[in-house]
């Protein structure tokens, strides 16, 4: 059996019901207005800052400073160079060169320079006077907040955190809808790098390595046979060292990446010798 009873809305709830559907309309518009100009307001600023500095920020690859997009990746060749070589020793530390014939030395206290007779060339900065952190030599030694917006608390990182940090930054990380505190330490941070790099004929590899008692990087310009090479070495009580490589392609003094390892494998302090019985 069907019904054939109706229900009859009374004027009252025919009244209400378009009084409903303009509150809800309101409200939703109200809201997004709300959220339109709290995201503005947030974003506003640091979208503007994007929008003038992008066209210095993403510049094309061969545009100094060249690098800028490098970023670290494991060392996947760790063959190391046999050939006849000489063990180097200065400011309390080793290390091994696949080079015998040394043609002229410089020793100024604070870097020791070796010229072989092959055309190969060694740098090695004295630990004592490099133990400041990577940032220190770009900013004010009383600008504590350049180095909380690059870093927040990690001021208190490492050194190979902050070198990391660094080198692991590129332009596209650097977006205007990130937070304020990760859009200004991309930028310092992209900052730092391209003024390291802002004089690399070439984009340097930039390779991650790790020994039984050093981690550090190498910044090498092998591929593009760019014959220089920087290693930078931390060892387990956060001191930094580093050692730099460089040939000459005119003169036939190339460098190759089994002689850079050889020089990572054999780093090291001196040890004492002991005395014979």
């Amino acid at each position: 059996m069907v019904s054939n009873r109706t229900v009859d809305e009374s004027p009252e709830s025919r009244q209400d019901r378009p009084v409903n559907l303009r509150s809800g309309l309101v409200l939703v518009c109200c809201t997004v207005v709300f959220i339109v100009l709290a995201s503005g307001a947030y974003f506003g600023p640091q979208t503007i800052s994007y929008c003038r500095l992008r066209s210095t920020v993403f510049r094309p690859p061969d545009s100094s400073p060249r690098g800028w997009s490098s970023a670290p990746r494991p060392l996947d060749d760790a063959i190391a160079s046999t050939a006849k070589g000489s063990v180097l020793s200065y400011y309390g530390y080793r290390f091994e060169v696949p080079w015998d014939d040394i043609d002229k030395e410089w020793d100024e206290g604070r870097t020791v320079r070796i010229r072989f007779k092959t055309g190969q060339v060694i740098r090695f900065s004295n630990p004592e006077y490099f133990q400041d952190n990577p940032v220190n030599s770009h900013v004010a030694q009383d600008d504590a907040d350049y180095f909380t917006q690059a870093f927040g608390t990690g001021i208190r990182e490492s050194k190979y955190d902050q070198f990391r940090a660094i080198v692991s930054t590129t332009p596209s990380q650097w977006s205007p809808f990130r937070s304020h505190k990760e859009f200004a330490r991309v930028r310092i941070l992209l900052g730092i790098k391209g003024l390291w790099f802002e004089h690399n004929p070439a984009a340097p590899d930039i390779f991650s390595f790790e020994t039984n008692d050093y981690r550090g990087f190498e910044l090498s310009g092998l591929s593009h046979d760019w014959q220089n090479v920087t290693v930078n070495l931390f060892d387990k009580t956060d001191r930094r060292f580093q050692i730099s490589v460089l040939g000459d392609v005119r003169s036939g003094a190339r460098v190759t990446q089994p002689e850079i390892n050889r020089i990572i494998r054999s780093f090291g302090p001196i040890r004492p010798t002991q005395p014979k019985p």
